[in-house]
């Protein structure tokens, strides 16, 4: 929806202009613990992030050739009277480039993009003492490493951290080590 602030007749820039929300996080932090029973330890990390944020309907024109869509179209308008979040298909350039253009201005690309991910967590287990001692070591650790493995979130782009149809999630990654001291 758009409101002529002017009343000037005309929905224009930057006179009908109005700050809607920030676009910056409210608050974020992390929880993080090491956990050990016997030879085994537990590390984790998790991150927390309360924002506002870029949506995917702001980046995707329904029926725009060479767009791929998500499944957030199929909540567009339809017929006179809908109020939806998505505007109508069509084959017109003309109607992106206004849709865009209104978009850019408006609460349409506006949005949750608050997380919580599991940004790190390693398991590890140390060889006993005895064994250790048995084959001349000081030290011997067996690990697995993951980052980014699990997200919690309500932002249906990409992903949240990044925004956007161009920014790229953190990458998930899982290492496995041994870690020898002589």
């Amino acid at each position: 929806m758009f409101e002529d602030v002017d009343k000037d007749g005309t929905i224009s820039s930057p006179n009908d202009l109005v700050g809607l929300k920030e676009l910056t996080q409210k608050y974020y932090g992390g929880i993080q613990n090491s956990v050990r029973f016997k030879n085994f330890q537990v590390d984790f990390l998790f991150q927390f992030v309360k924002q506002t944020g870029l949506t995917t309907p702001y980046y995707f024109m329904p029926g725009f050739v060479g767009a791929n869509q998500p499944t957030s179209v199929l909540n567009r308008w339809q017929k006179p009277g809908d109020l939806q979040p998505m505007a109508k298909y069509s084959r017109s350039i003309i109607s992106y480039l206004n849709y865009f253009s209104k978009g850019l201005i408006s609460d349409l690309a506006i949005g949750d993009a608050s997380f919580i991910r599991l940004k790190n967590v390693s398991v590890s287990y140390s060889l006993p003492a005895f064994l250790t001692k048995k084959l001349r070591m000081h030290d011997a650790n067996i690990y697995l490493l993951g980052q980014n493995l699990w997200t919690i979130t309500g932002y249906d782009g990409l992903d949240p951290e990044s925004q956007g149809i161009d920014g790229l999630p953190p990458l998930r990654s899982v290492t496995m080590g041994i870690k020898l001291t002589f």
